[in-house]
């Protein structure tokens, strides 16, 4: 069921996602096309007139409007996923989905994924059509357009001269656990904190949750910030490698991750279950 449950999401959240990824790919032509066009037009020098700086303040501009938009495309997507929780299972809708033969956790369990799966899509997305950006500005200065990746491959080579190949990779891999458990326990709470807004709020669902989710995050950064305090003054004074800070500070985003998601989880399951008031 779970599977059934995961497919439908997706289908039903593809409705915004394929257009968020067709405008990303318009975005990243345009900011190619802007950066080319200004990159070009100041190769030379201007003639210093008032139609001249215009024309770079608006090539300025759209730039500023293309990272905006790469930034938005990411927040819109969050947006819609939460919207779409909230009508599956907090609306009327919410009756049809809660009759289904299914249990609290698959329901709960196919919402997640299928949010960390898209948001993966979209943030990957944003993150290709900005290395494009960059290898363009590269290209059109007449420079190397792949020096970001030589940068970046020089960067690891540094790495692992100073330190065991096996100890770099680790902390690759823990980087990349730290960002999907914190986006998995943030996404948690953007869901617990709808649910409570519609119980503890028969009006004004979506103000409750706006405020529920400002709190918790306020709460959640000051436990994270009191662990690694505590943690890093441990080995503040040590002799120990740099990169062990690095594998502190993301060994605490985990743990903290992962218990604020086991929280989030049995809270919202809980309400599922028997606190649910839908609207």
């Amino acid at each position: 069921m779970f599977a059934k449950l995961l497919k439908y999401n997706f289908k039903d959240t593809k409705r915004i996602g394929i257009p968020i990824l067709i405008c990303l790919l318009g975005i990243t032509v345009v900011g190619c096309v802007d950066l080319g066009v200004m990159i070009s037009y100041n190769k030379g020098g201007t003639d210093g007139s008032v139609l001249s700086a215009i024309f770079n303040m608006l090539l300025m501009l759209g730039m500023m409007l293309v990272v905006l938009s790469l930034i938005f495309a990411v927040l819109v997507m969050l947006l819609f996923i939460c919207v779409n929780f909230y009508k599956n299972l907090v609306s009327d809708e919410g009756y049809l989905t809660f009759t289904l033969p299914v249990k609290a956790d698959d329901i709960l369990l196919a919402k997640v994924v299928n949010g960390i799966i898209w948001l993966a899509i979209v943030v990957i997305s944003v993150v290709i059509s900005a290395c494009a950006l960059i290898m363009s500005a590269s290209y059109f200065s007449e420079g190397n357009a792949f020096l970001m990746f030589d940068e970046i491959g020089r960067f690891f080579r540094i790495l692992f001269e100073e330190y065991k190949a096996s100890y770099v990779i680790v902390t690759v891999i823990m980087a990349i656990l730290a960002i999907v458990v914190y986006a998995i326990s943030n996404l948690l709470l953007y869901y617990m904190a709808i649910f409570m807004g519609s119980v503890v709020a028969r009006k004004n669902k979506v103000l409750a949750a706006i405020g529920l989710v400002y709190g918790f995050n306020i709460i959640y950064g000051i436990v994270q910030n009191i662990a690694f305090f505590v943690f890093a003054a441990s080995v503040f004074n040590s002799a120990v490698p740099a990169l062990s800070y690095v594998n502190i500070f993301l060994a605490i985003i985990i743990v903290c991750s992962i218990l604020f998601s086991v929280l989030f989880w049995c809270l919202t399951k809980y309400m599922m279950e028997k606190k649910l008031n839908l609207a």
